[in-house]
Formats: C-alpha cells, sequence, structure tokens
C-alpha cells in the first residue's frame, strides 16, 4: 500500500508529504498523505466476543496504529476482557 499511495499526488505533493484539500466542513486545511490502519480481533481473544466488544477493541488498537508512521497492521494475540 505505501508504494502504491504516492502515486494518487502529484510530484509537489509528494515532496511535501501533504496537501491541501478542503475537510467534510469546507475548511481548507493540510492533510497528510494516505496511509491505512488495519487492526484484526479474533474473537477467541475477547471473554465475550460480542460486536460491540469486538469494535471497541478495534477501535483502540487503531487508534494506537494511526500514531505511528506509515501504514500498520496488527492481529491482536492478547487475551482481553
Amino acid at each position: 500500500f505505501d508504494r502504491l499511495a504516492p502515486s494518487f499526488y502529484n510530484g509537489e505533493d509528494r515532496q511535501a508529504g501533504c496537501f491541501m484539500a478542503q475537510d467534510r466542513f469546507g475548511v481548507e486545511r493540510t492533510f497528510p498523505l494516505l496511509t491505512i490502519s488495519i487492526a484484526i480481533v479474533p474473537s477467541e481473544t475477547l471473554e465475550i466476543a460480542t460486536p460491540e466488544a469486538i469494535g471497541q477493541e478495534c477501535a483502540r488498537i487503531k487508534q494506537h496504529l494511526k500514531e505511528l508512521p506509515g501504514s500498520n497492521l496488527l492481529v491482536n494475540r492478547r487475551k482481553t476482557r
């Protein structure tokens, strides 16, 4: 993904590592180049694997992944309660 994503941008934006655009509220701001963060939470790692519990654990992991540079993938192997 990280090899292909830069091709979506012009040379100037690639060089800067960001681009200017309007956000969903119409406000112009600077955005970083596209990356992807994937969190995988197998149901057997949760004490009670409800859709809500899986979603909450995925959100917690993705928040951590988005703080790291580039694209990232994490498969949760810890048993959580």
